[in-house]
C-alpha cells in the first residue's frame, strides 16, 4: 500500500504525509475543522506549548502577618520557553494555562493563616485553601487555577497571606514550588 499525499496549505509550502497502516485491518484518521492556532514541535517554541517549574530552595524568605506577599523562587527544574523570570510566569504564547503552586511557611509561635495566591497582572486572581493550622508552627497552602494569559503583556506570579509570629517560607522542589504548562491555545 502507498502513502497518501495531502498539502499543507492553498500556497503548497507544506506537507503531511500519512503512511498506511501496517496491518490489513481499516485504519481512519479523523481531522477536526479548526478555526484557531494548533501547536506542534515545528512552532516556533518546542513540545505543544510553554511550560516551566521553580521553587523555593533552601533560602528563607521572611514575610509580615497578615501581609500578602509574593514568593520568591531561586531555582528552576524547567522553563521550556525561558518565559519564567523575576518570579513571575509571562508566556509569549497566547492560551489557557494549567497554574499551580504550594507554600511552606513555618513560624516560632503557633500561626493560625496560610493562603496561596495567584496573582494575575498584579492583582489578587485566585485564592488557595485556606490552611488553618490550629496552633502549630508549620503549614502548607496549595492553589490550582485554569488561567487565560494573552502571549504578550499577562503574568502571573505567586503570593502568600499568613498569620504568625516570625514567619518565613522555606522548601525545596517538594514543598515550596511554582509550576504551570499550556493546556489549550487561545
Amino acid at each position: 500500500m502507498s502513502a497518501i499525499k495531502l498539502q499543507g496549505n492553498a500556497g503548497g509550502t507544506g506537507t503531511l504525509t500519512v503512511a498506511a497502516p501496517s496491518t490489513n485491518t481499516n485504519q481512519t484518521l479523523t481531522l477536526p475543522d479548526n478555526t484557531g492556532t494548533l501547536l506542534s514541535t515545528a512552532s516556533t517554541f518546542s513540545g505543544t506549548g510553554p511550560a516551566f517549574s521553580a521553587y523555593k530552595g533552601s533560602t528563607a524568605q521572611s514575610i509580615t502577618s497578615s501581609t500578602p506577599i509574593q514568593i520568591t523562587y531561586n531555582l528552576e527544574e524547567f522553563d521550556t520557553n525561558s518565559n519564567f523570570a523575576s518570579n513571575r510566569f509571562t508566556p509569549t504564547v497566547a492560551g489557557y494555562y494549567q497554574i499551580n503552586a504550594t507554600t511552606y511557611v513555618q513560624a516560632v509561635a503557633a500561626m493560625t493563616r496560610n493562603i496561596s495566591i495567584i496573582y494575575k497582572n498584579g492583582s489578587a486572581y485566585k485564592y488557595g485553601n485556606d490552611n488553618a493550622p490550629a496552633l502549630t508552627t508549620e503549614s502548607r497552602s496549595t492553589v490550582s487555577s485554569l488561567v487565560y494569559l494573552n502571549g504578550s503583556t499577562d503574568y502571573v506570579e505567586i503570593w502568600v497571606l499568613a498569620t504568625g509570629t516570625t514567619l518565613t517560607v522555606n522548601g525545596t522542589s517538594e514543598s515550596t514550588y511554582f509550576s504551570g504548562s499550556m493546556v489549550r491555545a487561545a
